[in-house]
């Protein structure tokens, strides 16, 4: 549906100059039947089209854009938000209201699929959006606690654990040295940063993390659901993101279950004041988000809005693995 109607969009000129040329002696013209002459010749035709795209353009821009190569974990979420509020905001004609509804049934039940902790995460490692990833539903201890359980996951030190929940607090108050740089990519963001003793440790597992390969269960059901899984912009995936795919299959078997399973675990208020005493029990934990998909009991759209975007290019930096043995129990 969203093809035709674009391609009408897009083609509106050449059809409504194919009548005249029919009646041209001179041309060449196929003939065309009855109705559709009638159906080209009718005005309300083309602009009914025009205002039914201005609500699939919502859909299939988001799409376009998760699509991308360069699309990390922590662009999900904003692009949801972004086509969720584009859809639930958009007004015209009333027989179209039907299709709005779905468009937002879709978006709603879609994005339960990415209630999985990591893409909370990833969106707040977005430093247009930080603040927004833990505005309602999500707190900033919530994030401090996943990104704590990563870091043992991914054999981070001691050390650094705790100078990430140091620097954690730093870039949620957007205070020196995070405050420097505008970008409206992620990846970008935390490639530039400078490397010091200040941002070293949160910077290594951001950019560790915004590496993770979105293009699996998630994404590919959206397409799905939308009819675009077999679409140029997947099919043209550059070598580098295939390979980042392949090792995304393989891996997700052995490290999905122990991996993911940990981000069922939250910290409650009363165990947070007793982080530096080091009391922590490995068998309380929080609920786990609901999978309700309502996106705005997710996020505070307003917060949302206010957001200010750029766009700057960076050169990927390498990064190394530190090898040491510490339980998070000692650490809380």
């Amino acid at each position: 549906m969203s093809k035709v109607c674009l391609s009408v969009f897009k083609h509106e000129q050449g059809f409504c100059i194919c009548p005249a040329h029919q009646d041209d002696e001179k041309s060449d013209t196929p003939a065309i039947c009855k109705n559709i002459k009638q159906l080209i010749e009718d005005r309300d035709h083309f602009t009914s089209n025009k205002v039914l795209v201005t609500l699939i353009r919502a859909v299939v821009d988001a799409i376009a854009h998760l699509e991308c190569e360069n699309t990390t974990i922590g662009d999900i979420w904003k692009e949801l938000i972004i086509s969720h509020k584009k859809i639930k905001e958009w007004i015209g004609y009333s027989r179209f209201q039907d299709l709005k509804n779905h468009c937002i049934e879709i978006i709603h039940k879609q994005s339960a699929k990415f209630l999985d902790k990591i893409y909370i995460v990833g969106f707040f490692l977005s430093p247009l959006y930080c603040q927004v990833a833990v505005s309602c539903k999500h707190s900033l201890d919530d994030v401090a606690r996943i990104l704590l359980e990563i870091a043992k996951e991914w054999k981070f030190s001691r050390n650094e654990a705790l100078t990430i929940i140091d620097q954690i607090q730093h870039y949620y108050s957007n205070e020196a040295p995070f405050n420097l740089l505008k970008t409206s990519s992620a990846q970008n963001y935390w490639l530039q940063l400078p490397s010091n003793k200040d941002t070293a440790a949160l910077k290594r597992i951001s950019i560790a993390l915004l590496e993770v390969v979105p293009h699996a269960a998630g994404v590919e059901s959206l397409f799905s659901i939308m009819s675009a899984v077999k679409t140029k912009g997947q099919n043209c995936m550059a070598p580098n993101t295939l390979h980042m795919v392949s090792q995304h299959i393989q891996e997700k078997n052995t490290f999905r279950a122990d991996f993911m399973d940990c981000f069922d675990s939250f910290l409650l208020p009363d165990e947070l004041e007793n982080f530096d005493k080091g009391v922590f029990e490995n068998g309380s934990k929080v609920q786990s988000i609901c999978n309700e998909a309502f996106m705005d009991t997710l996020f505070d759209f307003e917060m949302f809005d206010s957001s200010t975007m750029d766009s700057e290019e960076v050169i990927r930096q390498g990064l190394d693995t530190v090898e040491e043995k510490w339980e998070i129990h000692h650490l809380l």
